[in-house]
């Protein structure tokens, strides 16, 4: 009876729950880094799980469930996005960040991008070169 509970036990662990994994890596376009925007992971009827663009290129998505996901990044134009501060910022006017690079449309839309793969639990690593 015992052996039996604990091959249950065991069958449960590894069949039951799938658990979640991170994904970091560098995203360039045509060789140089994206300096600011998101990844967006979307996994089935799961919401989507979102890691910012360091000035590095650098990325990481926490918690994204296992299994396959479609991937989309953005880096929205800094001139045409709301400067988010209290209003107080007198007559400045945005600028772009040296390094900005505007991507193709496709990328953002993560049926569209082509970009995806199979995370695992744990750690994964995904960079992510566009062309």
């Amino acid at each position: 009876m015992l052996r039996s509970l604990a091959a249950v036990h065991l069958l449960t662990l590894v069949v039951g729950c799938g658990g979640s994994g991170s994904i970091s890596g560098v995203v360039t376009y045509k060789g140089k880094p994206i300096i600011t925007g998101r990844v967006t992971a979307v996994v089935g009827d799961e919401g989507p799980r979102v890691g910012l663009i360091q000035s590095d290129g650098r990325y990481r998505i926490e918690n994204v469930p296992v299994g396959l996901v479609k991937l989309a990044v953005e880096s929205p134009d800094p001139l045409t996005q709301p400067s988010g501060g209290d209003g107080d910022n007198g007559n400045k006017k945005p600028t772009r960040p040296p390094g900005w690079i505007a991507l193709p449309a496709k990328y953002a839309d993560a049926s569209k991008s082509g970009i995806t793969m199979d995370v695992r639990s744990g750690n994964n690593s995904k960079d992510i070169p566009l062309d």
